[in-house]
């Protein structure tokens, strides 16, 4: 399971400001995670679990773009 409060430098893909406020086709395509102290790349698969998270990537690109 990720913990998400270790997770930074979030990058979003397939932002559509002609859908703004819902945006429901943009994704989380890279960020880092904070591993016992090292940043790493996410891989594919923890990517997938973050994004299934649908709430949290709402959440996160709303303090991007505003």
């Amino acid at each position: 399971m990720i913990d998400f409060s270790k997770l930074d430098d979030i990058e979003f893909d397939n932002v559509n400001y002609r859908d703004a406020m819902d945006f429901s086709d943009a994704f989380i395509c890279r960020c880092l995670i904070n591993d016992n102290g090292q940043w790493r790349e996410a891989t594919e698969e923890e990517l997938d679990e973050i994004n299934d998270d649908s709430d949290f990537v709402y959440e996160e690109l709303l303090k991007q773009v505003f």
